[in-house]
């Protein structure tokens, strides 16, 4: 029997991705691992996010959800307002298709196929055409720069010329969504940069919500939100603002910790090592704020303003 349509999707207006207390778990020969434990974001429709954290923070986990490639153990998750935990294979497949795009950090591309056609094959399986197939794919070359491009193959190109082609691939059906895991992440800066302009393009000009998973810290610079993974939760959050000299430039970047539905924080580790905070602390409630201070004696002489704010 066929699935049913899509779930009846009443999303809040704007949002594209929206994450509550989502946890993940694999279990592997008998062992339980949480790669998620517990979070909680909300992504806006046609905002650019970089998703960071270290090795095993969870970030990749994440990205695999936000695409639909798996479901959470617990907790809800909806993409373009539909609970995917609702949603079966056939129904997450279809989503996929017509609304995320993927950019992966090893192209996937076919070595021996022009990059026109690279792009333009994945829309025969969503039954484009052969013109509008090779429109689309020219139109999406040219957004990233790629015009004089179309007739090589891969193996003709530079690693960020065939990243590039990864995104116009992506690009091709002009998805809601455009997911990129670790897209610069066997590519020199200067090549790094060229691509992240992509990814701009993507955003800013075709209007797609742009999520990034990556280690590079140049990318802080040039997005205006940046979510930090950590021990499987959101961490704290990276917000720019426009230069004030209307340039367009970002700067001014605030970093905040994360709040989480159960009321857990958590605070920047070179923040508590540098304090000396550990295992628990000692919080006060002020009128305009939460002092926090590490759970030892004031030293002889000190003032509250060796502590910190919340």
């Amino acid at each position: 029997m066929s699935e049913a349509p899509f779930p009846a999707a009443d999303p809040p207006p704007g949002v594209a991705i929206e994450a509550r207390d989502v946890h993940k778990v694999y279990r592997l020969d008998g062992v339980e691992v949480s790669a998620l434990r517990g979070v909680t974001l909300r992504v806006d429709e046609g905002e650019y996010v970089a998703i960071t954290g270290p090795s095993g923070s969870g970030k990749s986990t994440l990205m695999h959800l936000f695409g639909c490639l798996d479901r959470p153990s617990s907790g809800t998750l909806l993409v373009g307002g539909r609970s995917i935990s609702e949603m079966g294979d056939a129904q997450l497949a279809r989503l996929r298709n017509n609304e995320i795009g993927f950019v992966f950090q090893s192209f996937q591309l076919l070595p021996r196929t022009s990059a026109v056609d690279n792009v333009a094959l994945p829309l025969v399986y969503r039954g484009v055409g052969r013109s509008e197939r090779r429109r689309r794919a020219t139109a999406a070359l040219e957004a990233v720069n790629l015009s004089h491009r179309l007739r090589h193959r891969p193996t003709q190109m530079s690693g960020g010329e065939q990243q590039r082609v990864a995104i116009a691939v992506a690009l091709a059906n002009s998805p809601r969504v455009l997911l990129a895991d670790e897209p610069t992440g066997e590519l020199d800066s200067a090549t790094a940069a060229s691509v992240f302009g992509a990814l701009q393009t993507a955003n800013a000009e075709l209007g797609a919500t742009v999520l990034v998973v990556t280690h590079d810290p140049a990318v802080s610079s040039m997005v205006r939100r940046v979510i930090a993974i950590r021990d499987g939760r959101t961490s704290t959050e990276t917000l720019r603002r426009d230069a004030a000299d209307g340039s367009g430039a970002l700067e001014h970047a605030v970093e905040y910790a994360v709040l989480d539905r159960a009321g857990r924080l958590q605070l920047p580790r070179e923040m508590t090592e540098t304090l000396g905070m550990r295992d628990r602390v000692r919080l006060e409630a002020e009128p305009d704020h939460i002092g926090v201070w590490p759970d030892q004696p004031q030293r002889a002489g000190a003032t509250d303003s060796d502590g910190g704010a919340a």
